[in-house]
């Protein structure tokens, strides 16, 4: 998906005959932030020896997020699970990707304003799905020009003058995505000089190369933990509901011998974190959503079924709607099995 006219195929096989049948929204902010090459093994609020997530943690300990224990990723690469996270395409299903409905389109119609923000690449090999969704959306904006690379990203700080633009201008019903750059491969170019806080003395490894890397990943997850922190701070007076999910995760020589994320490699790079986070106006006025987000925080979950989870916590229903994929549901079966990347999960962990 290279090129502008892979990215036009993209765009115009995707459905438009959205079917809603019922909508009983009524979240005014909801917001999803995706991280991206962020393993839940390098977090300090799921119990990582060094405090990597000191923001989130407090939050953790104030009872204002609930961390979700057992959510892996379908697949150890962003674009294979960007194309099942916002669709009903999933491990199971046959077929492109883009012939199955979208969470933008639905909530379009169900009226939503859909904002999609994001800190990577518009365009090219990388680029062409996000984009395609954020075409989609009411609005979009992009912190990188047009042809740029993935390596040359700047830090996330730069998607925050973008949500502060977008949230002057807001609707009844809002939905925003925020996509970040998170802990991606070059490590050392995600943060700031100032959050250089962890050094190889802190880091176990086979060699100085091994624990310089480490701790530079380690960084990047502070880092990120003080960002998401930032867009959390935007909403905290408003009835306002935050999910935050990484698009994969990463070994970072967990196993002693390997770094990043490529097929058939460990299970860190498919242990990622969720974290819902819930303003105090949100849990005054909807207690019962609240309760189920508190029930399912031990659930067993991959997010390729995240549609049917948002659409559920959501209030609107169409036909390719199952409550049994939505972890916020009684009715979710556990039972299912989490194949990724051509293995069974629960049977190899």
């Amino acid at each position: 998906m290279r090129s502008l006219s892979e990215y036009e195929k993209i765009y115009h096989s995707m459905p438009h005959d959205v079917e809603v049948d019922a909508n009983d929204s009524d979240l005014p902010n909801v917001v999803f932030v995706l991280g991206e090459s962020t393993s839940r093994n390098h977090m300090g609020i799921y119990d990582y020896d060094l405090p990597t997530t000191p923001k989130m943690s407090k939050r953790y300990a104030n009872s204002e997020l609930q961390r979700f224990t057992d959510v892996i990723s379908p697949e150890p690469q962003t674009i294979p699970v960007v194309e099942r996270l916002f669709t009903f395409y999933d491990n199971e299903s046959e077929g492109k990707w883009y012939f199955y409905k979208n969470i933008f389109d639905i909530l379009h119609a169900a009226g939503y304003r859909t904002v999609w923000l994001s800190n990577q690449e518009p365009s090219g090999i990388y680029g062409n799905v996000p984009h395609a969704y954020a075409e989609r959306c009411s609005e979009y904006e992009f912190t990188t020009i047009e042809g740029s690379h993935i390596h040359q990203n700047g830090p996330d700080e730069n998607i925050l003058p973008l949500l502060d633009r977008h949230i002057q201008m807001p609707a009844e019903k809002n939905f925003y995505v925020l996509h970040l750059m998170g802990a991606h491969a070059q490590y050392t170019k995600r943060y700031p000089q100032a959050f250089s806080h962890f050094d190889a003395d802190d880091e176990n490894g086979k060699n100085e190369a091994q624990k310089q890397a480490r701790a530079a990943y380690d960084n990047a997850v502070l880092y990120d933990d003080r960002i998401l922190d930032q867009i959390i701070e935007r909403f905290e007076n408003e009835d306002a509901i935050l999910i935050f999910v990484s698009d994969h995760g990463e070994d970072v020589y967990d196993d002693g011998e390997h770094i990043g994320h490529y097929p058939n490699g460990s299970l860190h790079q498919f242990e990622i974190p969720m974290l819902i986070w819930t303003s105090e106006r949100f849990k005054n006025a909807h207690p019962d959503i609240q309760a189920k987000i508190d029930d399912a925080v031990h659930r067993s979950y991959m997010t390729d079924d995240m549609i049917h989870s948002l659409l559920d916590i959501l209030n609107i229903k169409t036909p390719e709607f199952d409550r049994t994929r939505s972890i916020f549901n009684s009715d979710f079966r556990e039972d299912r099995k989490r194949i990724c990347d051509g293995r069974d999960y629960d049977t190899v962990r």
